[in-house]
């Protein structure tokens, strides 16, 4: 996920891995609302966000969380982050 199209476009023209941005190229694409957002990354659909470019209101809305959530990749521009399920998200999705 991106904060941005212009951000997602490269990735999708390169790999054609699906790479949503946050709000897409208007905003008005529907975005993730922050507990869906963390939803899909305790459930292991989103590991990887990227942050730069123009942010829509979504993209810069959710920008603060995963900063303080998630890991940075060295060496990597834009900004790259892993995110990894919350322990009390891997521990709940064990006992099912």
């Amino acid at each position: 996920m991106t904060t941005g199209w212009r951000v997602a476009a490269p990735y999708i023209l390169h790999s054609g891995v699906k790479v949503p941005p946050m709000g897409g190229f208007t905003g008005a694409v529907p975005s993730p609302t922050g507990s869906e957002f963390r939803r899909l990354i305790d459930t292991g659909r989103l590991r990887f966000v990227v942050l730069g470019g123009p942010a829509t209101a979504p993209g810069r809305s959710l920008a603060p969380w995963v900063r303080d959530h998630c890991a940075p990749v060295p060496h990597q521009a834009p900004a790259l982050y892993r995110c990894s399920p919350s322990p009390a998200a891997s521990h709940a999705a064990r006992g099912r």
